[in-house]
């Protein structure tokens, strides 16, 4: 149980996240992340899995310079 924020308040942020698509770990820690392994890895792994997957997603976007129009 979380003393700091309400479980409604967290339920809030989570519908939030982009895409409506949240992943909630709920651990024994209450408001902070404990420092056993097995919690540090889920929290490891989702950072990872976002970077990665804001990386991949920016290279996605990337325009070549020879494809912008340019007013001069």
């Amino acid at each position: 149980v979380d003393v700091v924020v309400e479980e409604a308040r967290a339920r809030t942020l989570v519908d939030a996240c982009e895409g409506g698509q949240g992943r909630v770990v709920i651990h024994p820690g209450g408001h902070f992340v404990p420092s056993q392994r097995p919690w540090l890895d889920a929290v490891v792994a989702f950072i990872k899995e976002c970077v990665e997957g804001k990386a991949a997603k920016d290279k996605k976007e990337e325009v070549s310079a020879e494809d912008m129009v340019v007013p001069f």
